[in-house]
């Protein structure tokens, strides 16, 4: 009996090891930067922080921080400047586990994002983002070529117009 005990647990020992191993494979090779977080509140419950507890080599490649120079810390520590809003946004993820999908525009990088945010955990919240800066010139490059485009039309004369 007890030698069966010890082959069920090594068994389940050993599928957990292979899951985190699968985990670990998916979030170091995805091409969209991944971070888990724990959402911090202040004694009325309401979010005030987060904290990094992890990211993928993506999010160091897309952001410029260092996974060693985050996790642990918080937002407001790495980037005072974060806006309450941003934290409110994340903290509602984390304690109705509802997701959200947004897309955002980085003053510090200069660059917008498409992310996408959910909860894994009470209390945390992880996203995944992908850089959607140039989609955003290519669309706004289009804008500004339909409105020139328009305006040349209104201008044209009549006899133009009717062709």
């Amino acid at each position: 009996m007890k030698n069966r005990q010890l082959g069920e647990n090594k068994g389940k020992a050993m599928k957990l090891l292979g899951s985190e191993h699968k985990y670990r494979r998916l979030i170091e090779q995805m091409l969209n930067a991944y971070a888990l977080h724990e959402i911090i509140c202040d004694d009325q419950g309401h979010p005030i922080d987060y904290r990094f507890l992890e990211v993928n080599p993506a999010f160091e490649k897309m952001t410029g921080f260092r996974a060693e120079s985050l996790v642990g810390r918080t937002v407001l520590e790495v980037m005072p400047q974060t806006e309450p809003s941003r934290i409110e946004r994340y903290g509602q993820v984390a304690l109705t586990g509802e997701p959200i999908h947004f897309e955002d525009f980085s003053r510090q990088s200069n660059r917008f994002f498409e992310v996408m945010a959910f909860c894994p955990a009470p209390n945390q919240f992880a996203c995944t983002f992908a850089d959607i800066s140039k989609r955003k010139q290519t669309e706004k490059a289009l804008r500004e070529s339909q409105e020139h485009f328009a305006a040349f039309f209104r201008q044209a004369p009549l006899s133009y117009q009717s062709l």
